[in-house]
């Protein structure tokens, strides 16, 4: 709620419990002004906590329907979750039987060209800014094939 409508709310309450102090001595002769400054402070006190208490409730209520919209949320991105894994088990599974388990490549060149294009990567980063555009632009003016041969395969060629 709006910080005004609360401000109007505690004037409200406020008001009630100064008028209760103030006319309490004057309409009941059995109280004098300083137990009907008490009884205006539990008042006051009173209507505080009970606004207090509607406050809370409303921000609970709030809360919770926020906490059961992204429950909601969470269900059904848990659903589209379990939906792409058997997909994706969907697509290994008929890669896996397409390639019949053959021609599957050695861990070893794999890790070989890894590491070759790691050192490439490094060596780029560590070019001059400068350095790394011309050689670009000499690799986009050439047109020559990239050659497809792995690391250990050219390591076994060589004589």
């Amino acid at each position: 709620m709006p910080l005004l409508f609360h401000a109007v709310i505690f004037l409200a309450y406020s008001s009630f419990a100064a008028a209760v102090a103030l006319m309490l001595p004057q309409n009941v002769p059995a109280f004098d002004s300083t137990l009907a400054t008490v009884a205006g402070g539990v008042v006051l006190v009173g209507c505080a906590l009970l606004h207090e208490a509607f406050v809370r409730f409303d921000e609970r209520r709030a809360l919770l329907g926020e906490v059961g919209a992204l429950r909601e949320a969470q269900d059904g991105i848990l659903d589209e979750l379990t939906r792409a894994r058997g997909e994706t088990r969907g697509i290994f599974e008929a890669l896996e039987g397409a390639a019949g388990g053959k021609n599957r490549p050695d861990i070893g060149e794999i890790i070989a060209e890894v590491k070759v294009l790691e050192k490439l990567v490094t060596q780029l980063s560590k070019a001059p800014p400068g350095r790394r555009r011309s050689a670009s632009r000499r690799r986009s003016s050439r047109s020559r094939p990239v050659s497809t041969a792995t690391p250990s395969s050219t390591a076994s060629a060589r004589p």
